[in-house]
């Protein structure tokens, strides 16, 4: 199913929002470095840039973190990015799988059960935010991917900006693909604004 609106601020005024950030953690950022150091970079100022607006915006935001290997669910062990760390009000939840779904947490909690569209931005198109994408649309909730604010890797026999169009076509069967500039400056009156204070390492 896709989006019933092509514009972003419909979809938001009408489908009570939120936004997911997914994957903020060093260790994505990592992988994906490998691949483009500065689409790592980059990826994380549009990811920062999105976080202050939507606060601005007084919408809820919600952070889903990827369970380390060691098992550990400490902030030092989920090693959160600074400058895209959560701030107190805003809820962590860790899940074992690519979809913000397979979040047991998450679930129990139905924060997102009223919600009816979802912003993604994160780490990374190829898997974590591609999956959520499609099971947030059988789930019948809308999405907005914001694709300067989403990294990816190569898709062999796919790479660099090849590989990446090939995976933003496959979103944009289930979402509205937008960038953070269309999201944020077209809509004056949702100028990021203010500070806040992130939850230390």
């Amino acid at each position: 199913m896709r989006p019933h609106h092509t514009d972003a601020r419909l979809l938001i005024e009408d489908g009570g929002a939120a936004l997911v950030c997914i994957n903020a953690q060093h260790e994505q950022k990592g992988a994906c470095a490998h691949s483009s150091l500065q689409l790592a970079e980059r990826t994380t100022a549009k990811m920062r840039l999105c976080l202050e607006w939507g606060r601005a915006a007084r919408l809820p935001i919600v952070h889903v973190l990827t369970a380390p290997e060691s098992g550990r669910r400490t902030t030092s062990a989920l090693r959160t990015i600074p400058g895209l760390r959560p701030t107190s009000s805003e809820p962590v939840f860790i899940k074992t799988g690519p979809s913000l779904f397979d979040s047991e947490e998450l679930k129990q909690s139905r924060i997102l059960e009223d919600r009816r569209t979802l912003i993604l931005i994160g780490f990374t198109l190829g898997s974590d935010c591609l999956a959520t994408t499609f099971d947030a649309a059988r789930a019948g909730k809308a999405v907005i991917l914001i694709e300067d604010a989403i990294a990816s890797f190569d898709l062999p026999p796919y790479s660099g900006a090849e590989a990446r169009g090939v995976l933003l076509a496959l979103a944009a069967q289930r979402a509205l693909v937008t960038s953070s500039r269309e999201l944020i400056h077209r809509h004056t009156h949702w100028s990021v604004g203010g500070t806040h204070g992130e939850r230390s390492a």
